[in-house]
Formats: structure tokens, C-alpha cells, sequence
């Protein structure tokens, strides 16, 4: 499973996973008025790719220039929800399904005014569990409008799930032949199963090795993983909680997805303080020393010159307490390799134990988790975030927010707490991707030339000052 979140240029990254489509699209957007994403589907539609298109029959819909009788005729399909009819209702979400493989969801409505918003969505690929109930999301939306029963689609891998879940049994049991019998009965289901249809069925080909293996105690982890991440489907008595826990699950995606955006940032930022210490710190405290001596005894001659001692102190005491502080960091310079694992560890880990998506008994426990992880990654240290890794692998799930609520009142109150924690972590984004460092550093091609560049600048100019001070001797 992956997931990308993006802010800008969305009209242009939908087309892009739309133009991926090889079998079908299935949208469910409150408004459509976006003319090149309709003619794109109008195309996919003309090229026997299945187009399903679900959106609300009011006065913006029925108003714009789009002729959506033109996606009927190319082959596709359109349907229509009565706006004014609340019990029937405005769509809950906002999302597309491609060829039952991505998921693209979020705050962003397929209209020409959208583009000029602030707005998100976020791109969730080979998640097999949340497309089946996106899926059974949206045939329920065509349920009401047609009237007609609703099929809920199960998954085709839960006799392989029962099946891993007796073998946990049996390891617990100690029983060796029944381990033996168990596991042949998995790797031949296995063998049925069509890989690309499943992101599952690696984790069930690692437990298989696990055990053949004799490594029981990780299998019984990595079961007890796969059987929690895999079993997330409810059960749709309730249609209302069914839409939902979707809500709350695409909220999760977009808090973890915008925490990594930050930190990626964040890290960045401070990879440049520290570099631009070391490069540079010495010299600064150097000219910054020979300002205060020069203006000292410049106002000695001219009281209008205190205030340029002053401030030279002031500027002198605060950039060299960030010096010492930022002498102490130690960042580990690693090879390329290692940065990718790094950073893929890192992402894996930060998503399983995020304080603010995991269920609230489990909150402070995975907070602790989750704040080494960053200092680890700040550090570039690879072996503590193999470390915290392995912990999270082997201990017992943290189990996310919206697989432990039923209740309605409580879930539209866990959203509204997410929503705030999303507006928050965009507020930052935003912010911190203003910055004046951050705009400095996002242009640098290369880190050494601009340092390089920057210290022949405070040479030169340090060079003046010590003539100057030199002179007035």
C-alpha cells in the first residue's frame, strides 16, 4: 500500500491516475463541472473502459455547460441523487475508484471553482480492504437510487485469512503436525490466489517462510498484523456508519500522509541549520564578536551609536546560544542506500503508531513511540529506527481509530477531531513552506556551491571589518 497526499495541482495529478485506468472508473463527487476531466472520461468510455459516474441532480450540476448525456453515449454511465432530498442525501464523500486498485478521495469536488479553493486529496494505491468498501460504498449509493437490493462483495481471501488464523491456533497449541498439515493447505490457497489482486498475500508468503522456518513466535506477529489490517470490512447493517467509517478512515490517510509531508519539510529545514553551522557558524561568530567591538567604540565618540551596540549584542548572545545548541547535533551522513531505508522504515512506522489515528486507549503509548521515531529520523540514525520497527512488528497492533467505533455520534466526533488535527497540519505545511529558509533552501541545486558562495561573501566582509577595526588603532 502506498499513499500520496497533494495540494496543489490537483486538477492535473487526477487526470493523471484517471489516464492509468485500463478496466473502470467509478466516481461519486457531490459537483461536476470540470469539462477536460469529463472529456477525458468521455474518451476512456469510447475505449470499453467501464464509467460510472454518481452526483446530485441540482441547479450547479444541471447548470453547467457539460452535456453529461455525452458519457451515456460513449458507453459510460450516469446517475443522479435529488439534491433537495437529505434522507437520501448528498453524498457523504467525495471519491473515484480505478480499476479496483486506487482509491482517490478527499475535500476536492471536480469543479471549476475547486481549482481556485485550498483544497486536498489524497491517492491510496493497492489497499484491497478500503477499495472493497469503497466499492461497496458506492453500489450501495446506486441501491438507493435504483431501489433495488443491495449485494455487499466480500472478500475472495477470507478462507485464506481463516485458514492463517487456525495456524496461529495450532503454533499456540505447539502441535507440529498439525503446523505441517496447515501450512500445505495455505501455500496451495496461496497458489490460486492472483497476486496482483491482493496486497495481502506477500505478508502470507513471509508467514509461510516464518514458519517453515521454525520462527514462530514473528509468524504469530506478523498473523496477528495481517488478520487486523485485513479485517477491516463492516458489515454493511448500517449505511449511515458503513459512509462513515470511510470518512474517518480517508481523514486517517490525509493526517498520516500530511505528517510525512511535514517532517519531510521539517527535517530538511534542519538539515540546512546544521549544515549551515558547521559551514559557516565560526565565521559568523567571528564578524558578529568584531561588529560589537567596532560599534562599542564608535559610541564612545557618538551616543547615536548605542543603539547599533546594542542591537550588534543582542544579535551576537542569540545567534551564538543557536550555535552551541546546534553544535551538539549529530546527524549521521549516510549513503543513498541507506537514506531510502530510512526513509521507507520510517514511513511504514510513523503510519502504524500516528497518536492521532489509533484508538484513544492506545494514545500516549503510541505518542512516546512515535516521538523517538522522529528524533531517529531527525539524527539520520537507521539502526534505532530498525529498532522501533521490529518493536512495532513484534508487539501487539496498534488498532486505528475507526476500527473500534460504532457508534454514529462518536464517529462524527472523532471526524470533526480530525478534521482540526488535518486543518492544523495543513496550517503548518502551508506555513512553514512560506518561510523565508525553507523558500531558500527548496532553490538550492547544490549545497555545496551555496555555501561555498555564502562564506566568500562573510570573508570579504569580514576582511572590511577587521581593516576597519584595524584602521581606528
Amino acid at each position: 500500500m502506498e499513499i500520496k497526499a497533494y495540494f496543489e495541482n490537483i486538477q492535473k495529478q487526477i487526470i493523471a491516475e484517471l489516464d492509468k485506468s485500463e478496466k473502470s472508473i467509478r466516481i461519486a463527487v457531490a459537483w461536476f463541472t470540470d469539462e477536460i476531466i469529463f472529456n477525458l472520461l468521455c474518451n476512456k468510455a469510447k475505449n470499453n473502459i467501464e464509467v460510472e459516474l454518481v452526483l446530485i441532480n441540482d441547479h450547479i450540476n444541471k447548470g453547467s455547460t457539460i452535456d453529461f448525456d455525452l458519457l451515456t453515449i460513449a458507453g459510460g454511465s450516469v446517475y443522479w441523487i435529488d439534491g433537495s432530498n437529505q434522507e437520501n442525501g448528498i453524498m457523504h464523500n467525495k471519491f473515484c475508484i480505478i480499476d479496483n486498485n486506487i482509491i482517490v478521495t478527499g475535500s476536492y469536488n471536480w469543479s471549476k471553482q475547486a481549482k481556485k479553493n485550498y483544497e486536498n486529496i489524497s491517492v491510496i494505491y493497492e489497499d484491497h480492504n478500503l477499495v472493497t468498501q469503497y466499492i461497496n460504498e458506492f453500489n450501495y449509493i446506486k441501491s438507493r437510487l435504483s431501489g433495488s437490493p443491495f449485494q455487499e462483495i466480500k472478500l475472495s481471501t477470507e478462507l485464506i485469512l481463516k485458514r492463517v488464523e487456525v495456524l496461529k491456533t495450532v503454533i499456540a497449541l505447539e502441535d507440529i503436525e498439525d503446523i505441517r498439515t496447515q501450512l500445505v493447505k495455505i501455500a496451495n490457497m496461496v497458489e490460486d490466489v492472483d497476486n496482483t489482486s491482493w496486497s495481502g498475500i506477500s505478508k502470507v508468503k513471509d508467514i509461510i517462510e516464518l514458519v517453515k522456518g521454525n520462527n514462530y513466535h514473528q509468524a504469530i506477529s506478523k498473523i496477528t498484523i495481517l488478520l487486523q489490517q485485513q479485517r477491516q470490512i463492516t458489515v454493511y447493517q448500517d449505511p449511515e456508519i458503513a459512509a462513515l467509517k470511510l470518512e474517518i478512515r480517508a481523514f486517517e490517510y490525509q493526517v498520516s500522509s500530511l505528517q510525512d509531508e511535514l517532517t519531510e519539510v521539517e527535517k530538511l529545514i534542519h538539515l540546512y541549520e546544521v549544515r549551515h553551522n558547521q559551514e559557516l557558524g565560526s565565521i559568523l561568530c567571528h564578524l558578529l564578536r568584531i561588529r560589537i567591538k567596532i560599534f562599542k567604540e564608535q559610541a564612545k565618540d557618538d551616543a547615536n551609536k548605542q543603539a547599533d551596540y546594542d542591537e550588534a549584542k543582542r544579535d551576537f548572545e542569540e545567534f551564538n546560544k543557536s550555535y552551541k545548541e546546534l553544535e551538539k547535533e549529530k546527524i549521521n551522513d549516510l549513503p543513498e542506500k541507506d537514506m531510502k531505508e530510512l526513509k521507507k522504515l520510517f514511513r511504514e512506522a510513523s503510519k502504524k503508531c500516528h497518536p492521532d489515528v489509533v484508538s484513544d486507549e492506545l494514545h500516549d503509548k503510541a505518542a512516546e513511540l512515535f516521538i523517538n521515531l522522529h528524533k531517529a529520523y531527525k539524527a539520520n540514525d537507521l539502526n534505532k529506527i530498525k529498532e522501533l520497527a521490529k518493536e512495532l512488528e513484534q508487539n501487539d497492533p496498534f488498532i486505528p481509530m475507526s476500527e473500534t467505533i460504532e457508534n454514529k455520534s462518536k464517529f462524527l466526533s472523532k471526524i470533526t477531531e480530525l478534521r482540526k488535527v488535518r486543518n492544523e497540519l495543513l496550517r503548518k505545511l502551508k506555513e512553514v513552506k512560506g518561510s523565508e529558509v525553507y523558500e531558500t533552501v527548496a532553490k538550492i541545486t547544490n549545497w555545496n556551491s551555496h555555501f561555498s558562495g555564502i562564506k566568500k561573501k562573510l570573508q570579504s566582509e569580514l576582511d572590511s571589518l577587521e581593516k576597519l577595526d584595524y584602521d581606528r588603532r
